[in-house]
């Protein structure tokens, strides 16, 4: 292989990385608002691939200089980053369903409001918590995990040498079991609580016929559930730091095949 050739295979295993990488910001809810700008969606690929490629040393392949074999590469890597980066977006979709749960469960079914990120209506619990999320996932340095699970995608399944077929769909399984499992843990005990409410306010329209349950009961369920959600917010950190961990190895394991 000459120096020319040497130089393009190494060209081609970068685009490789990178188009795994990018795949992954451009998906991932902290990158994928429209809020972000492309440019820098781009640029900070561009850097983490060089930076991946550069820590991992990979060996240089010449048959990536094939066309038969370098497409389906390319179109697997952004195939991969894709799918590793919708299953981190389940971090964050967790608290949104959860939200909208509890938002509904409070009396707040037709109160929504404007995201720009999405550019969609969306309840107003829910969006607070996908917020909430966000600024926990940043603040306890969740980020970190994230990137990291980047590079152990890169060492556990190299650009170039996984097919799309050997992926597990029993690792896809799990990932959605561990989605659901951090909404219910996330929205169970205020839905309870809520219910709980309701029962009461049952026996109390029983006990007491002459009151107006209904036009009581509105205001009184909506304080209760944010006395509520403002006395779980402390636990959503821990819950948001297991789920992200569990996710994070799922997404691992699932590389791995």
């Amino acid at each position: 292989m000459t120096l020319f050739d040497l130089g393009a295979a190494q060209l081609a295993l970068f685009t490789l990385y990178f188009a795994r990488v990018s795949a992954f910001i451009f998906v991932v809810p902290l990158f994928s608002s429209r809020n972000a700008p492309p440019a820098l969606k781009i640029a900070l690929s561009f850097f983490l691939a060089l930076i991946f490629i550069t820590v991992n040393s990979p060996s240089v392949d010449s048959s990536l200089l094939d066309a038969a074999i370098y497409v389906p590469a390319l179109i697997t890597e952004l195939g991969i980053g894709l799918i590793l980066g919708f299953f981190v977006s389940f971090i964050f979709a967790a608290f949104h369903v959860a939200g909208e749960h509890i938002g509904y469960q409070m009396g707040f079914a037709v109160v929504n409001v404007f995201d720009f990120a999405s550019q969609q209506q969306v309840s107003l619990v829910a969006q607070f918590l996908f917020t909430l999320a966000m600024l926990l996932f940043l603040n306890l340095n969740l980020h970190h995990g994230m990137i990291a699970t980047w590079h152990g995608s890169l060492l556990l399944a190299p650009p170039g040498r996984v097919a799309l077929a050997a992926l597990s769909v029993a690792d896809v399984v799990s990932v959605c079991q561990d989605f659901f499992l951090i909404a219910f843990q996330l929205a169970a005990p205020l839905m309870a609580f809520l219910i709980l409410a309701d029962i009461s306010l049952g026996i109390i329209a029983r006990i007491m016929p002459q009151m107006n349950v209904f036009f009581v009961g509105i205001p009184v369920k909506i304080a209760f559930g944010l006395f509520m959600l403002a006395s779980a917010v402390m636990a959503y950190g821990v819950v948001l730091e297991r789920g992200s961990t569990r996710i994070l190895q799922d997404v691992l394991m699932f590389v791995k095949g």
